[in-house]
């Protein structure tokens, strides 16, 4: 039902009103009324209405006063005015207001139900489109956190919802019960993107648009008002917005780590980290190093990684944890690596009783990678995916594209795909592309634009952003620091 506020100084006349049409029938609930514009407005700051029919002449201020009062603190509603008069200034105000109607006293039963049916019309209308808008966004967001966001659908995005650019941005991950999420969003909803009931009810997922250390005290804050019976996940935090797929990718291995392992993920990760006890080891200059692909600068991105866990001197299990999310990057940038099952070297990680212990472990593990030449084997439609990519890596492949091509729908194949490469469809077929890049920057004399084009890219601007959001180096940084001296973990057979 729409909700009601009826406003008019005498008894009688909203009497009248509330009985004069049955407004369920229409769609509608009274669910106030008012004797003044004052009393009127208070309800208003506590409750929102949908329809406010007011009188215009009333003591101490007019019911045009009190609308324009209304609307000017972000209320909205629609607005039928009744009145004695029918002097046509009131009626010109009335309408630069967007009042609906008017009506003159006593009201005309058959327009008042006139006025109701168009008014519960375009309710309707405003409704299903306001459905269809928020949906569009929290599609647009899921596919950004995906990674199957383009820049020219961000930008769309950032101006249709009046989003600013430059940010640093952390998805994070709130299961709570379902009567805390109100409280919950709230406190996110002035400096956050929400995407509510993300898996189920009580699932907020939450792009947090700001510096880590304000996102932990926020966290630290909400905390105290509102004990989380459950958990919270929180990502990586990048700074460039095309990078947001690293920050949730790590919220799925946490919750890898949770689910199967919960020995191994520390309490209170975020509060340890707000009350300064900790500082959190960033994993982005690791991940960049497993795509650029080079021994020498993994080694020195791990290296570097362990070097901070000592400095820092954190706990056991601190360490334990970071080292399951390093060994997750290492099999899924390089899924030969896993020559053992996870369980396995899981259950070597939590058996060590020194930091050295776990350091041997991972140098072996990335030892192993090129060593053995192991492809993985796929799902016959996904197998033949990849066969087509590989043969046609120019093309600029699409969901819709392959899906045509296999004769499957493009969003179970979607679907399909991850679960089996544990990559969307656009992230395997930008990382082939780069590798290929990557190839031709080192070993052929063709230029930056030559190399684009003859990766079949339309525009090279575009090609140097997915080369340094993948690498964190622009082709031009990357064949400088590599002309000399690049050594591939993987062989080049595997990549065939």
């Amino acid at each position: 039902m729409y909700k009601v506020l009826l406003v008019d100084d005498e008894y009688m006349i909203l009497a009248g009103l509330k009985v004069l049409v049955n407004w369920e029938e229409f769609g509608f609930e009274v669910v106030h009324t008012s004797r003044n514009a004052k009393d009127a407005l208070t309800f208003l700051t506590e409750q929102e209405v949908d329809l406010l029919m007011t009188d215009i002449t009333m003591p101490e201020m007019s019911g045009l006063e009190m609308i324009e009062i209304a609307q000017r603190v972000n209320q909205h509603f629609k607005t039928l005015i009744l009145s004695g008069y029918q002097e046509f200034d009131y009626v010109r105000r009335s309408l630069t207001l967007g009042v609906k109607n008017y009506l003159v006293k006593p009201v005309d039963k058959e327009e008042l139900k006139k006025c109701l049916r168009q008014i519960k019309e375009e309710l309707d209308e405003e409704q299903a489109q306001a459905r269809i808008t928020q949906q569009y966004f929290k599609n647009s967001l899921i596919r950004w956190l995906k990674d199957e966001l383009n820049e020219k659908e961000f930008f769309q995005l950032i101006e249709q919802h009046h989003l600013e650019e430059g940010h640093y941005y952390t998805a994070l991950k709130i299961t709570a019960p379902v009567e805390q999420m109100a409280e919950i969003s709230a406190a996110f909803a002035g400096n956050s993107l929400l995407i509510e009931g993300f898996e189920t009810e009580n699932v907020l997922l939450v792009i947090f648009l700001g510096p880590r250390k304000d996102l932990f005290w926020q966290l630290y804050q909400l905390q105290k008002r509102v004990p989380f019976s459950k958990s919270v996940i929180v990502g990586e935090t990048v700074s460039e917005w095309d990078n947001l797929y690293e920050s949730y990718e790590k919220i799925q291995q946490l919750e890898t780590l949770a689910h199967f392992y919960p020995d191994l993920m520390p309490e209170k990760v975020w509060s340890k980290q707000v009350t300064g006890t900790e500082t959190p080891v960033s994993m982005l200059s690791f991940n960049k190093a497993l795509m650029i692909g080079d021994r020498q600068t993994i080694i020195a991105a791990f290296a570097e990684l362990f070097l901070q866990l000592r400095q820092g001197h954190y706990p056991p299990e601190y360490v334990r944890y970071v080292s399951f999310l390093i060994y997750s990057d290492i099999i899924r940038q390089y899924p030969q690596a896993l020559v053992e099952s996870s369980e396995e070297m899981v259950e070597k990680i939590r058996q060590a009783t020194q930091i050295i212990e776990v350091e041997e472990l991972l140098t072996r593990r990335l030892a192993t990678i090129g060593k053995e030449k192991v492809r993985q084997q796929f799902a016959p439609q996904v197998e033949e995916s990849l066969q087509k990519i590989t043969k046609d890596y120019q093309t600029e492949w699409t969901l819709k594209m392959m899906g045509d091509q296999l004769h499957l729908n493009p969003v179970y194949f979607g679907q399909l795909f991850k679960k089996e490469t544990g990559k969307s469809f656009l992230q395997y077929v930008n990382q082939l592309r780069v590798k290929k890049a990557q190839q031709l920057l080192l070993n052929s004399p063709q230029n930056i634009n030559e190399i684009s084009e003859a990766l079949g890219y339309n525009n090279t601007n575009y090609f140097s952003k997915i080369f340094k959001k993948l690498n964190g180096l622009t082709p031009k940084e990357f064949r400088e620091k590599y002309a000399q001296g690049y050594t591939p973990i993987e062989s080049e057979e595997l990549l065939e």
